[in-house]
C-alpha cells in the first residue's frame, strides 16, 4: 500500500502541474501554426539538413511550430508525441507568410552573417539518401500508449474509508482530434482502464476471498511541453467514468457490491520519445467520491 504521506506528496506535485489555458497559451512552447511552403517540404529527425528524414508535409495543412527558430530550422509537432525540424525557408507561417530573407548588411557581425550562410543551404535539395519510403500522408509519433497501473484505490465501504492498493492495465489513444488542435494544445485523448480483481481490505474485514474488477473510461485535454530533444512533458486533465462490481462473501450470505461514478481526472507524465519506441512516467489523481492518485509506467507505440 502507497504510504499516505506519499499520497499527500503526490496530491500536492499534481495540484502544481500547469493545467492548459487560454490566457497561457504564450507561454507554452507551441506558440504559431505553419503549414508547407512548397509542394512537399522534408521534416527532419535533427535541426541537421544530414539527418534522417521522417516525414514530407504539403501545403493545406497547419502545424504547430516554437515561437523562435533553432538556427536555420523550427521545431515543428508532426504528431503528439513526435517532433521534427523545418527549415524556416519552407514554410508559411500563418498570419506572418512565407520567410523573407533579410537584406544583406555589410555591418553584421560573424555569428549572424554564419547563421545565414546555414539558412541559405535550407534550399538545397534533399539530401540524395533519402528513404524512398517517406511518406507525406503517413501518420508518424508514438500514439497509443499501453501502460501498467497502481492504485491507491479508496472506497467508502463496509462501514468507512476503505484504502487499498489495485494493479491495473491502462490503453490510452494520444492522437484523438489532435490535428485540428487550438492554443498549442495537443488535442483531445481518450482512455481505458481495467483492474481484474478486489481490493485486499474486502477479506481482511470479512474473513473470505473476494473478487471483482473496476472499469474506468475518459477523455482528456492534452498538452506537451518538450524538455529535451528526445524527452517531454505530457500533462492534462478531463472527465471520466467509473464502474466497479465485487463480489463479497460473510459468514451469514454472499454480496456483489456495484457503483457507479463520474469525476475528472488530472495528469502528467515524463514521456521518452526514441526513434521507435517511447517510455511514459504518470502521475494521475482521480477525483471521485472518494479520490485517489495512481502510478503508471507505459510504452509509447
Amino acid at each position: 500500500m502507497i504510504p499516505r504521506t506519499a499520497l499527500n506528496v503526490f496530491i500536492i506535485l499534481m495540484a502544481l502541474v500547469p493545467v492548459p489555458s487560454f490566457s497561457q497559451s504564450a507561454h507554452k512552447t507551441w506558440t504559431q501554426q505553419a503549414q508547407a511552403g512548397s509542394e512537399e517540404v522534408d521534416v527532419y529527425v535533427q535541426a541537421d539538413f544530414d539527418s534522417e528524414v521522417i516525414k514530407v508535409i504539403k501545403p493545406g495543412k497547419f502545424y504547430w511550430i516554437t515561437s523562435k527558430p533553432e538556427g536555420p530550422f523550427y521545431k515543428i509537432l508532426i504528431a503528439p508525441n513526435q517532433v521534427g525540424y523545418v527549415p524556416d525557408t519552407e514554410l508559411d507561417i500563418k498570419g506572418l507568410g512565407a520567410f523573407q530573407p533579410k537584406n544583406f548588411d555589410p555591418d553584421a557581425d560573424e555569428e549572424t552573417t554564419a547563421q545565414k550562410t546555414k539558412k541559405a543551404k535550407s534550399k538545397k535539395p534533399p539530401p540524395k539518401d533519402r528513404p524512398d519510403d517517406v511518406n507525406e500522408n503517413e501518420e508518424t509519433g508514438k500514439n497509443h500508449l499501453l501502460a501498467m497501473t497502481l492504485i491507491n484505490y479508496h472506497e467508502d465501504t463496509l462501514g468507512g474509508i476503505q484504502v487499498g492498493d489495485l494493479w491495473a492495465i491502462n490503453y490510452k489513444n494520444l492522437a484523438w482530434g489532435a490535428a485540428d488542435a487550438d492554443y498549442g494544445m495537443g488535442g483531445l485523448s481518450w482512455d481505458i482502464m481495467a483492474a481484474f480483481d478486489a481490493p485486499e481490505y474486502y477479506k481482511k474485514k470479512t474473513g473470505f476471498d473476494a473478487s471483482g474488477m473496476v472499469l474506468w473510461g475518459g477523455v482528456q485535454f492534452q498538452n506537451y511541453s518538450v524538455a529535451g530533444r528526445y524527452s517531454q512533458i505530457r500533462y492534462g486533465l478531463g472527465p471520466f467514468l467509473k464502474y466497479s462490481q465485487f463480489n463479497v462473501q460473510t459468514s451469514l450470505k454472499k454480496y456483489s457490491l456495484q457503483d457507479a461514478t463520474v469525476g475528472v481526472t488530472l495528469e502528467a507524465a515524463f514521456q521518452f520519445v526514441g526513434a521507435s519506441y517511447g517510455v511514459d512516467l504518470g502521475l494521475r489523481y482521480y477525483w471521485d467520491k472518494t479520490p485517489y492518485g495512481v502510478l503508471s509506467f507505459g510504452i509509447l507505440f
